[in-house]
């Protein structure tokens, strides 16, 4: 049998974790919003606790973990021989720091600043407020989801894409 038969397509891995990292997180999400707000029939976006609160630590928790977690995940792959076709390529097509820590606080910082307000201004703008908890709980999930697809798509990227660069010998920083 051949090898490279055998051996996943970047496309194919990059897909199956983010989609992995995606059901994570969409547990995750529903159950802290189950813990943050179960019981209410409506959850108000400006409440202590509200959803525009709560974006906050979703946001950057979820995005830490899903671009670290897999990334470490796959670095080991890799090193103990894990090949994957049409890796190869230019170095990190995304500006990110060297050590997987980095980038994680990068990208969840990141996804901080720019998604909490976003979400917030599409809730406030489409007269979301208060809104019906299993919505809330439908609209948190699918956030979530799209978190972990998104920031494990780019974590296991840049590691791929440094393990091409160096040739998968040196080490690379945590």
């Amino acid at each position: 049998m051949d090898n490279a038969a055998a051996e996943p397509t970047l496309a194919r891995y990059v897909a199956t974790e983010a989609a992995i990292g995606a059901v994570i997180n969409t547990a995750l999400s529903a159950a802290i919003m189950h813990l943050t707000f179960g019981g209410q029939a409506r959850v108000a976006l400006w409440d202590v606790p509200g959803l525009a609160i709560d974006f906050v630590p979703q946001t950057f928790f979820l995005t830490l973990a899903s671009a670290l977690a897999p990334a470490l995940i796959t670095r080991r792959r890799l090193r103990r021989g894990l090949r994957l076709r049409g890796a190869a390529g230019p170095a990190r097509p995304w500006p990110l720091p060297g050590p997987l820590w980095a980038r994680a606080l990068l990208l969840a910082g990141a996804a901080t600043v720019v998604c909490c307000p976003a979400m917030v201004a599409a809730l406030a703008a489409l007269q979301l407020d208060p809104m019906a908890y299993d919505a809330a709980m439908v609209m948190k999930c699918l956030y979530g989801a799209l978190l972990g697809a998104v920031a494990s798509s780019v974590g296991i990227s840049a590691v791929v894409f440094d393990a091409a660069r160096d040739g998968a010998a040196r080490p690379l920083a945590v």
